[in-house]
């Protein structure tokens, strides 16, 4: 009885666990994924950092990050984008 109360109880902890996990993976993930692109001309000046969407998104993207914190999804093979992102990375290495 004791071994089932164990084996019963480990079970109990390894969903409660796993579903906490999905839970927190979906979160992140719908936040780092774009669903739509940023339709008007992308102003460099105002971005401060980017990174590109997570692998489990639907589309690819690169989410740049305001002055303010805003983030703003653009479409990687726009050429605009990759001149900012070309730009953000000179300024990275140049602080070094």
């Amino acid at each position: 009885m004791k071994g089932t109360t164990a084996v019963l109880s480990f079970l109990i902890l390894v969903t409660v666990l796993g579903s906490q996990a999905r839970i927190m993976q979906g979160v992140q993930d719908s936040s780092d994924c774009c669903f739509s692109y940023m339709s008007r001309r992308i102003r460099c000046s105002n971005f401060v950092d980017y990174f590109p969407t997570s692998g489990g998104c639907i589309h690819s993207g690169v989410i740049f990050v305001t002055n303010t914190g805003k983030r703003v999804c653009a479409k990687p093979s726009d050429l605009r984008v990759q001149k900012c992102m070309l730009g953000l990375r000179s300024k990275a290495i140049q602080k070094i």
